[in-house]
């Protein structure tokens, strides 16, 4: 990561060619969230990423976003927590997701993400769902589950015998419409939408 001094910055961009690059004003964008910046007094510019963050222009005005980066590790974690080739129980998954979601939400929470969350939390709910079909297993399991769930019991046999792959039967029908978002949530799952919306942030 490179730091710029705003006179520094000015007489080397001018000097390269290539891309735009924008210089933005760290303390500014940390203030205007409402929060203090350390090093106001310094006057530093940044370039790039900025702890886990960039920064982008939308109608002029320069915005706050976490980078592409931190996205990666994020569902690089929520990969190890729903691996559905470690034998644990879904309880412990959840848990373990909920307080990823509230650790990472608090400190990202004055980033622009609206959209990536949602993205992030249909792929969350589709490793989950693929955990429970492999932890059904039998299908005798799988049918009395699905039974369970409300689905008639000719179609419980019939999604029961599938030789789908875990992966593909995770975003089939099958269990789009018995493990619905409603239903993790009963499960006690948060979602990072959800944690994003209750701090108010756009």
């Amino acid at each position: 990561m490179r730091l710029y001094k705003p006179g520094e910055f000015a007489s080397q961009n001018k000097a390269q060619n290539g891309p735009k690059v924008y210089a933005v004003n760290v303390a500014d964008i940390w203030e205007e969230s409402g929060y203090a910046y350390p090093g106001r007094s310094q006057g530093y510019v940044i370039k790039r990423k900025f702890l886990g963050f960039t920064f982008y222009i939308n109608k002029g005005k320069v915005r706050i976003r976490p980078h592409e980066k931190s996205i990666k590790r994020l569902k690089n974690k929520i990969r190890k927590i729903t691996n559905r080739n470690v034998g644990t129980s879904m309880e412990w998954r959840i848990k373990r997701l909920n307080i990823l979601i509230i650790s990472w939400i608090n400190y990202f929470k004055i980033a622009d993400m609206k959209g990536k969350l949602r993205e992030i939390d249909k792929w969350t709910r589709r490793r989950l769902r693929a955990c429970i079909w492999k932890q059904w297993k039998k299908v005798k399991t799988k049918f009395v589950n699905l039974k369970k769930l409300g689905i008639p019991e000719y179609k419980a046999w019939e999604y029961a015998n599938t030789r789908k792959g875990y992966w593909r039967i995770s975003k089939s029908p099958i269990l789009s419409k018995t493990l619905t978002n409603q239903y993790w949530i009963n499960q006690g799952l948060k979602t990072f939408s959800i944690q994003y919306s209750k701090l108010n942030l756009s």
